[in-house]
């Protein structure tokens, strides 16, 4: 395995670790502020963690079996049939558990071009696991990891989730310490005195 190889896979757990643990820390920050998680909010932030956590370890995977000894075009080979494997099981778990932390609809409209993204990453991970067109190689699986990294992003955007408090900024919704006229816990006005 090359070095550019190892090196833009650990780069990938890198930041995929990163975002999970930045995420622990906004939940922590949002519900010390006063904003309790709703159930929307916490399939959303489960699911950041989830994919994150995912992506991190089949960064990781390509370099446990190139360690392993087994022949470069097999890594991955087999990769990509696992990646792909989970990947789709995933999302089937993630629309059932949808229905049970929320009772709205699920938007379509707003979702399609990551699902359309999401299912084109599935193709090439599926022809890179069978070695067609042009044999196995990293480009497919590196694509679906990064694409693991922006999906999480993507669909917390589209789902109109805020870090720092409420829904979403456009909702106005609850206490929110970066909005006009709300109301900041432990805020100290300039001209108040000692």
């Amino acid at each position: 395995m090359e070095s550019l190889e190892i090196t833009y896979l650990v780069a990938v757990a890198t930041i995929s670790i990163t975002f999970v643990g930045f995420s622990s820390v906004v939940v922590v920050f949002r519900q010390t502020q006063g904003n309790r998680l709703d159930s929307l909010h916490i399939f959303l932030v489960r699911f950041f963690i989830e994919m994150g956590l995912i992506v991190t370890g089949f960064s990781l995977l390509p370099l446990l079996l190139a360690v392993s000894s087994m022949p470069i075009a097999w890594v991955w080979r087999s990769a990509s049939a696992a990646y792909a494997i989970v990947h789709l099981v995933y999302i089937r778990v993630l629309f059932r558990r949808r229905r049970q932390y929320t009772s709205g609809s699920f938007s379509l409209r707003r979702n399609f071009l990551p699902i359309l993204i999401s299912i084109g990453v599935d193709i090439g991970l599926v022809l890179n696991a069978s070695g067609w067109p042009a044999g196995s190689t990293m480009g497919p699986y590196a694509l679906a990891l990064t694409w693991g990294l922006v999906v999480g992003w993507n669909f917390l955007r589209a789902n109109d989730f805020d870090v720092c408090g409420g829904t979403s900024a456009r909702h106005n919704v609850g206490p929110h310490p970066y909005r006009p006229g709300s109301i900041m816990i432990n805020r100290v006005s300039p001209n108040a005195s000692p």
